[in-house]
């Protein structure tokens, strides 16, 4: 099966305006205890945005999985964790690539954004397009130096 990455990087887009950064509400996963997703379908295309946190602890992981014609095509795993002062932050973020750049930088947000002392970096370490990528991101606090949280991904085509 041969699946335009562009055609796909074009689905994904869409799929992430349409979820977390949205302020829609996730689904709740039955039987996975703390899992939350998002589900978006565009033509032959099925995006499943997933994720697993507690509310006991900040970390957490997740996924991103692109389906063509019920193939499983593309796959993106995360971990992690964040304060809960950065979570709005990290929206903002997401939100500027997402919505306002529309570029795929290893899934996650610009290389830099700041806002007032917070400062969010994402640093690609292998790659940074949509067919094999990995990186981190962080939050940083400019005032006090302290870090917030990051995330590990990495990706790409099946």
């Amino acid at each position: 099966m041969n699946v335009s990455m562009i055609e796909a990087c074009e689905v994904w887009l869409a799929a992430m305006n349409q979820g977390y950064i949205s302020g829609n509400k996730p689904q709740i996963v039955p039987d996975q205890n703390f899992a939350k997703q998002f589900r978006f379908e565009q033509g032959p295309f099925l995006v499943m945005d997933r994720w697993h946190s507690r509310a006991d602890t900040n970390r957490s992981g997740g996924e991103t999985l692109i389906y063509h014609n019920g193939v499983l095509v593309w796959y993106m795993s995360y971990y992690g964790w964040y304060d809960a002062r950065a979570i709005s932050f990290l929206k903002e973020a997401l939100t500027e690539n997402y919505r306002n750049q529309r570029k795929f930088i290893g899934g996650r947000g610009p290389v830099f954004f700041q806002r007032s002392s917070l400062a969010y970096n994402n640093t690609v370490h292998f790659n940074s397009d949509f067919e094999e990528f990995s990186g981190r991101e962080e939050i940083v606090d400019g005032s006090s130096g302290e870090c917030l949280g990051y995330h590990r991904y990495m990706g790409g085509r099946i």
